[in-house]
């Protein structure tokens, strides 16, 4: 729904631009005008940079992935589901299944334990390589750091 206000937008920017006439260079006292092609060339390019303009934080395949710290690993899958696991010296010491949802470019997780109902709320940076604990309901209070990296695909 975003992506398709952005364009509408961004179409409402070009042709409000060709119809102010995109400024005025004037070379001996004549209007420049541009080709069908040139104008249609600078549509795309502001299609284009509208478009691309950062980081949906409400969008599930932002989150979508390997989250680790020293000792933990949390793997976001399609769905709402995903998987919470500690690691001690290697190996794995604990895993949770968990679900997620994204509101207000917040993800809140819950994990159902034996300890019940642990609720967790993250939020991403601004280049979406990093989740930062907004409220830590961890099975574990050391997650070995404040935040969370992206693993590479």
């Amino acid at each position: 729904m975003k992506k398709a206000i952005i364009i509408l937008l961004a179409l409402v920017m070009v042709l409000s631009l060709v119809a102010c006439g995109g400024g005025s260079q004037q070379s001996n006292g004549s209007a420049s005008s541009n080709t069908p092609q040139e104008t249609a060339k600078q549509t795309e390019n502001v299609i284009t940079t509208e478009v691309s303009l950062g980081l949906d934080k409400n969008d599930i395949a932002s989150y979508l992935g390997n989250w680790k710290t020293d000792h933990i690993v949390m793997t976001f899958n399609k769905g709402g589901i995903g998987q919470y696991q500690e690691y001690n010296q290697g190996k794995v010491n604990s895993s949770y299944d968990f679900t997620y949802e994204v509101k207000d470019e917040i993800v809140v997780i819950t994990i159902d334990s034996m300890m019940g109902k642990q609720i967790s709320s993250f939020e991403l940076n601004e280049d979406g390589t990093t989740l930062h604990i907004i409220q830590n309901g961890l099975p574990v209070q050391d997650v070995g750091g404040p935040d969370f990296v992206k693993e590479a695909n």
